[in-house]
């Protein structure tokens, strides 16, 4: 006779706790630094990466307090989409349990697997699984607002004789049983052994994964039934605002931004191309880009005013300033100065929905040449991703402007993209002319007519608080005063006042002039 569930799951106590977070690929490595800082504080861990995959064993966890600490960290992972907890693992089965299906041993193989896997289930897994119960109550109180249950109550809530498990199973490689069937045999032996409820596709409250690749047998409870980008609090904004302009995962674009390596302290990172402004939308959720000012755009008109809404809305639970400007411009043409940007990062268009692969050969060299312009010689750095693997390749060999200091293939929207992290070089290319010279100074003179006429097509929206006349007004006097004086008599005068001052400097130091 099954054991009751009630009054079991308060007296057990973890020792140890063995988590598995997934990531986009080719970002393991980001997401598995960022898992060990915001674990490190919670005691001793031991972190590895496989693909998609990063996997944490914490040790010491005891009280319900660490529990809902654990929750607390875990759900502000930027770079993790799910996190399931192990409730049993084997890394090599038995020879037989990989045959194929069409084999002449298959049938008894596949009795033989999964009389093995209900076994397990029932012996192991069942006490395991009620030992990780006050674990997912505590991820499911963090993330009230994505787990409700049919009836209209929070899942957390629903008494411990009550709950539901429900098992679903991905499977790869030669197997003598299905899915279908591997799911069945779990859900049956954890269902005996704990004395839950099995469930169907409705009426449940824990989610059990079962995992099957080739040698491997993986079974864990889902802590998380949707992408924490999505969870309470984190979902970046409404879902018709962003269609059409953009594809780019939230998670995706938190992994671009680490992978930049932001200081604590404040820095400048422009994305031209932004779409619908996800990047910076992002980075301004993210604690370690708090003090960072984002200057965003595009060529698409639309994609620009969705950019603006979307980073308005992105201010109001903070109850700050958006730190953040939105310009119409065109990339290949960016009104700024040399050597001003602290940090490139954009997600270039892959040529499906958005342009074409035949562009992407014109477009890609233009916009590298002017992002080499604009970044820092000293300390800048661009993060460029693009599933057009080989127009980005051959326009950073074609040019000779960049130390490729990270290059990897990751999966965007399964689609198998590349991406580049790259330090611009300092030494001058050959036939640029030598500085102060005559065709240096003929070139500085071109370049001055071809920015001017670039900020007098771009069209440039204040976001920040209380500085958006303040900035306008200099804009107006770029033609007559000179940009770095202007800024100077600004502040001197008193006229930027509580944040518009250091937003007004920023600004007015990035704009290109006449007067530079």
């Amino acid at each position: 006779m099954a054991p009751s569930a009630a009054g079991v799951f308060d007296s057990l106590t973890m020792t140890s706790v063995e988590l598995w977070c997934t990531s986009p690929t080719g970002f393991e490595s980001i997401a598995a630094d960022e898992v060990s800082d915001r674990f490190s504080k919670l005691g001793k861990l031991h972190v590895s990466c496989s693909r998609g995959v990063v996997e944490v064993c914490l040790f010491g966890c005891e009280g319900a307090d660490w529990l809902t600490a654990l929750a607390d960290v875990a759900c502000e992972l930027q770079t993790v989409e799910h996190i399931t907890a192990f409730i049993f693992r084997e890394d090599a089965l038995p020879p037989r349990f990989t045959t194929a299906a069409d084999a002449p041993d298959a049938p008894t193989a596949r009795s033989e697997a999964l009389e093995w896997m209900e076994h397990n289930m029932r012996e192991q897994g069942a006490q395991r699984l009620l030992e990780l119960v006050p674990l997912w109550r505590a991820f499911a109180r963090r993330l009230s607002a994505r787990t409700i249950n049919s009836s209209g109550g929070l899942a957390a809530d629903v008494p411990s004789d009550e709950l539901a498990l429900h098992a679903c199973a991905q499977r790869g490689g030669s197997h003598p049983f299905s899915s279908d069937e591997a799911k069945r045999a779990v859900a049956i032996g954890l269902a005996g052994g704990s004395g839950l409820r099995g469930a169907c596709r409705k009426d449940f409250q824990l989610t059990v994964s079962v995992r099957v690749h080739l040698e491997s047998f993986w079974v864990g409870l889902s802590l998380t039934q949707q992408r924490l980008a999505t969870a309470e609090g984190r979902q970046i904004a409404p879902e018709p605002s962003r269609r059409s302009y953009t594809t780019l995962n939230p998670t995706l674009a938190c992994g671009l931004l680490r992978a930049l390596q932001l200081p604590r302290a404040g820095a400048l990172v422009c994305d031209p191309m932004c779409g619908c402004g996800t990047i910076a939308e992002v980075g301004r959720r993210a604690d370690f880009a708090a003090a960072t000012f984002f200057l965003v755009g595009d060529v698409d008109g639309g994609a620009v005013d969705k950019a603006r809404r979307n980073l308005l809305e992105a201010s109001r639970p903070r109850g700050r300033g958006v730190m953040a400007d939105v310009v119409h411009w065109d990339a290949t043409r960016l009104p700024l100065r040399d050597g001003v940007l602290d940090h490139l990062v954009t997600d270039l268009p892959f040529g499906k929905r958005m342009g074409s692969k035949q562009s992407n050969r014109q477009l890609y060299p233009a916009s590298e040449r002017e992002f080499h312009r604009v970044l820092k010689p000293d300390s800048g750095s661009a993060v460029l991703l693009s599933a057009d693997r080989h127009a980005l390749s051959l326009a950073l060999r074609a040019g000779q402007r960049w130390h490729v200091s990270l290059q990897r293939r990751v999966t965007v929207g399964g689609l198998d993209a590349l991406l580049v992290k790259g330090l611009p070089r300092r030494e001058r290319l050959v036939g640029q002319g030598q500085p102060g010279g005559r065709a240096h100074r003929r070139e500085q003179g071109k370049y001055q007519e071809s920015t001017t006429s670039a900020f007098d097509a771009c069209t440039w929206f204040c976001l920040g608080p209380r500085s958006g006349w303040l900035v306008a007004w200099a804009v107006r006097l770029r033609h007559h005063v000179g940009v770095c004086r202007l800024t100077a008599s600004l502040l001197s005068c008193g006229l930027c006042v509580w944040m518009a001052g250091a937003v007004l400097a920023r600004r007015a130091y990035i704009i290109t002039s006449k007067g530079q």
